[in-house]
């Protein structure tokens, strides 16, 4: 197992939420039916609790459209 293939990031698209192996989610998060997308990225990071209500994650949203496309091609580049 390589570090790349140890980030949570790596192959997110198309993965279902709360299942990277080797993290401790929170039980909404292990429930969610939310599978990886850019339009599910989209989404989660502009409203986390929306998307996944009572999810533990410590993060607020990222407010501006275009901050949400960077980071989702961001991590389209590093989750390869």
């Amino acid at each position: 197992l390589s570090l790349h293939d140890a980030l949570p990031i790596y192959g997110i698209f198309g993965r279902k939420a709360g299942t990277a192996e080797g993290y401790a989610f929170s039980e909404p998060m292990k429930a969610a039916t939310v599978v990886w997308s850019e339009e599910t990225l989209d989404a989660f990071l502009a409203d986390a609790q929306g998307v996944v209500p009572g999810n533990t994650m410590n993060f607020s949203a990222l407010r501006k459209p275009e901050d949400r496309t960077a980071v989702i091609a961001y991590l389209r580049e590093a989750s390869r």
